[in-house]
């Protein structure tokens, strides 16, 4: 493929060779998207804590006013018939939230300094000597609490203190989150220390370089941690090694990631004090929709010129992938991936080798692995006799409008090549509009989206109407 070369500032011109392979594909989140958009809980505010609820809900605790706990829906509404409840004299200082198997809720208020019990009558336990932050409930019933002193300290089932088995961790916020073996997993200075459920280092962390801002863990112990900034979600093992591939937050908040947790149908929340978000079908638990993704279907590839075009379903709604990877076999070998898509279901493959049978792979991936189709039917691209024409130069748009694209280009020129008696203006599908000049016009109605982005091509056509290889648009169009 040639270099790519810029056009303008949103505009990318690529002149594919014509003995190798080359690939446009767009990248945005998919239309069933992982990532949920970001949802303002009940009665606003400063959205701080999050805890599992029944059924699917969300517990959301708000740190302004009244420091109130809602039980919202995924849609962020409140769920009818569950009154909101009230922290005792917190106000604007709520901090963690935690919920145990029996629906108890517990809350911490870091000023003044106390762990609070909130299911049915609210019960108050002075936290001495430090300003709680998070709160994370073991199998046992042991409460632990992170204050932001750098301490991490263990209370009873009735909120009575234990003691304070960990000290000396730096003086900020310290999210938690227990596994099913009870150990205890601690975000500190942008990574993750486990501890054993007597508090004791067990050697396994997560290092600082993944930027962690808060945790989660799912019913198999895959641990999840999330960003600061909320833009990448990570799976780990209980021996802290990675699981899978990063997700990608297509739209990140701009505000701080303050803690995340598990509903109960294994979808991942997080808080970013502004709103809450979902990213869908992460848990590993079996029964939730969390799982390895299903094999793309439908594979079929279809050739125009020498250029194809790979086809294919996502396969059944749920696990769904992070992205889609397009390998191509030449001649029955592997010659590697040709596309990597996130949210389109095709694949342009352009300049393919004269007289060699291609077949495609497509492979659906997300961080709990991978599934693929089988091989897709062949394409062999047999050049006509003659010298063709090359292909026109300087692709540019012209103007475009809500109902229409302008192009212009240059025509090609050389002593070998033909005499070009047309060109055809594609819009990324099997349909195209035939000119004679230098520039074309082409509806929305013949123009498909790869994503966000749509991929133009104008081909030249001599008087045998042989073509050439494409001359390739990617643009971004609102």
């Amino acid at each position: 493929m040639d270099s790519l070369m810029k056009v303008t500032s949103r505009f990318t011109l690529a002149v594919l060779a014509l003995t190798s392979l080359g690939l446009v594909s767009g990248h945005v989140a998919p239309g069933a998207p992982l990532w949920q958009k970001p949802l303002v809980a009940p009665h606003g505010g400063l959205d701080i804590g999050v805890a599992p609820g029944p059924n699917g809900t969300l517990w959301v605790e708000n740190a302004s006013g009244a420091g109130t706990l809602t039980n919202s829906d995924a849609l962020g509404n409140a769920v009818v018939g569950v009154p909101v409840r009230h922290l005792a004299q917190c106000g604007g200082n709520a901090s963690g939230l935690a919920s145990t198997p029996k629906g108890e809720l517990w809350a911490t208020c870091y000023a003044p300094s106390s762990l609070q019990q909130l299911t049915n009558v609210t019960h108050v336990n002075a936290v001495p000597g430090g300003t709680p932050w998070g709160v994370a409930v073991a199998p046992s019933g042991t409460l632990w609490v992170a204050d932001l002193s750098g301490n991490v300290s263990t209370y009873g089932p009735t909120g009575h203190r234990l003691g304070t088995p960990i000290t000396g961790l730096s003086s900020t916020d310290h999210p938690l989150a227990i596994d099913g073996a009870g150990r205890l997993w601690v975000v500190e200075d942008g990574g993750v220390v486990q501890y054993s459920a007597a508090g004791t280092p067990t050697g396994v962390t997560i290092g600082a370089t993944n930027d962690v801002g808060a945790i989660a863990i799912d019913p198999t112990g895959t641990v999840w941690t999330i960003s600061t900034g909320g833009d990448v979600l990570r799976g780990f093992s209980p021996r802290g090694l990675p699981v899978g591939e990063p997700l990608i937050n297509p739209a990140p908040s701009t505000d701080r990631v303050y803690f995340a947790t598990f509903d109960s149908r294994g979808n991942f929340w997080f808080s970013t004090g502004a709103a809450v978000q979902e990213v869908t079908s992460v848990s590993r638990a079996a029964g939730t929709a969390g799982s390895r993704p299903s094999t793309p279907t439908k594979v079929v590839a279809h050739q125009y010129a020498n250029t194809a075009t790979i086809d294919f379903a996502a396969g059944r709604v749920g696990s769904l992938p992070t992205h889609f990877v397009v390998t191509a076999y030449r001649d029955g070998r592997s010659v590697g991936v040709v596309c990597n898509l996130t949210s389109s279901r095709r694949c342009l493959v352009a300049s393919l080798t004269p007289n060699r049978s291609y077949r495609f792979v497509v492979t659906a991936v997300n961080v709990l692995g991978r599934a693929s189709s089988p091989q897709s039917s062949p394409v062999r691209y047999a050049p006509p006799r003659g010298v063709r024409p090359t292909a026109p130069e300087n692709l540019r748009i012209v103007t475009g409008t809500t109902r229409e694209v302008s192009l212009h280009w240059t025509a090609a020129k050389g002593a070998t090549t033909s005499d070009v008696v047309a060109y055809a203006c594609n819009g990324g599908t099997k349909r195209f509009i035939t000119v004679t000049g230098t520039s074309c016009v082409l509806p929305r109605s013949v123009i498909v989206r790869h994503g966000g982005f749509v991929v133009l091509s104008v081909v030249a056509v001599d008087a045998a109407h042989r073509h050439s290889a494409p001359a390739l648009l990617d643009i971004k169009v609102s």
